[in-house]
């Protein structure tokens, strides 16, 4: 009546459930939603990232909507990459623009 496709259920460490047994609903794995990272998160990682914080603790400083926890090392790498990578170079490019307007200001 049922193909073998319709009745595969896994239990709840993901493995396949023997043929011919059936899982309960919420054993089921569904994919989570992406995360998606706010403008506030975005401006938090790029100074964190700006003042040479490693990126294990940045993980603390943003907080996922969903969970309510810290995103993982993989996830902060996949959502802010941009930020991560212009962070130093935004700091370095402040700390030459000040020394050089003291310079030529005679500050």
């Amino acid at each position: 009546m049922f193909s073998d496709k319709c009745r595969k259920s896994f239990d709840a460490a993901g493995a396949p459930l023997a043929a011919g047994s059936w899982g309960f609903r919420s054993q089921k794995l569904y994919p989570l939603p992406r995360f998606v990272p706010t403008d506030e998160q975005r401006k938090i990682v790029e100074k964190a990232a700006g003042f040479g914080l490693p990126q294990e603790k940045i993980c603390q400083l943003v907080i996922s909507e969903r969970t309510g926890t810290p995103v993982y090392k993989k996830t902060l790498a996949e959502a802010f990459r941009a930020e991560l990578d212009r962070g130093m170079a935004v700091t370095y490019y402040n700390v030459a623009k000040l020394l050089y307007d003291q310079a030529v200001g005679g500050k």
